[in-house]
């Protein structure tokens, strides 16, 4: 495939190509970039047609921050969804790296050397936050099978099903286990609700609240699951199911009395 470049730049990369002559190992940086990235050739003509820049940064550059991403488990994949990564500097990509797997940053994509670093602070911020949640576990797998006192093995296929789980504020998951468990349910009550998890303490709160001012108190944790009007239509179902049961009571009490 033959790769079209205006004179001005085809000036500058043969300068640049005669400069690296003994440096690019495999014949070219098209042929390094292939194998190290794994795409065929044709594919990778394609992208330096594309992205033309690639084939003026200097090679030990490319292959510096490629070593770098590689070696940090960033995949071939997700190397050539952000090849913007090679315009920044072989200190910078290191240097954002390893700030984004203190903050916790996993699996390591190119994204990380070019976001704001605040946006990394922030995420070292909450990453804290929720290792502190888990505590004394550290992870979500061990802190569910304890909470659900089931095995480990449990844990993950319970949360391999529903895998929301990963993501959600562990002190929002903790609030939320620790209520119901006090509510006097059990974890299999919860092993057999997972939905319930989703959703925020506080909405779990009130609207258990709500259900047992009314004497309702759910038997079933799906029914805290449900919208707000299937929640409100229960409700009503309910009451009204209770006043021939409450006026048969009165009318009951009424000739206790008259006899």
């Amino acid at each position: 495939m033959t790769l079209y470049f205006k004179i001005k730049e085809l000036r500058t990369l043969v300068t640049l190509m005669k400069i690296e002559d003994n440096e690019v190992p495999n014949i070219s940086r098209i042929h390094y970039l292939s194998e190290k990235l794994q795409c065929p050739l044709t594919t990778m003509c394609n992208i330096l047609m594309k992205h033309k820049y690639l084939l003026k940064i200097p090679f030990q550059r490319i292959k510096g921050i490629t070593d770098i991403l590689i070696g940090h488990g960033v995949t071939a994949e997700n190397i050539l969804n952000d090849l913007w990564v090679f315009r920044y500097k072989e200190n910078t990509v290191l240097m954002r790296v390893k700030k984004a797997i203190e903050a916790g940053v996993n699996p390591i994509k190119p994204w990380v050397v070019r976001c704001p670093e605040s946006a990394l602070n922030e995420i070292f911020r909450r990453n804290t936050q929720r290792h502190k949640a888990l505590e004394p576990y550290t992870n979500i797998i061990d802190f569910l099978a304890a909470k659900l006192q089931c095995s480990k093995q449990d844990a993950e296929d319970f949360v391999d099903r529903n895998p929301a789980i990963y993501k959600m504020d562990p002190w929002k998951l903790k609030n939320v286990i620790q209520f119901l468990f006090d509510k006097e349910y059990k974890p299999e009550h919860l092993m057999q609700t997972p939905r319930l998890l989703y959703f925020g303490y506080k909405t779990i709160l009130n609207r258990y609240i709500e259900l047992e001012l009314l004497k309702m108190k759910p038997t079933n944790l799906r029914v805290l699951c449900k919208s707000n009007a299937e929640i409100e239509d229960y409700i009503q179902k309910h009451k009204s199911m209770r006043i021939p049961e409450e006026q048969l009571k009165s009318a009951k009490e009424e000739d206790g009395i008259s006899n």
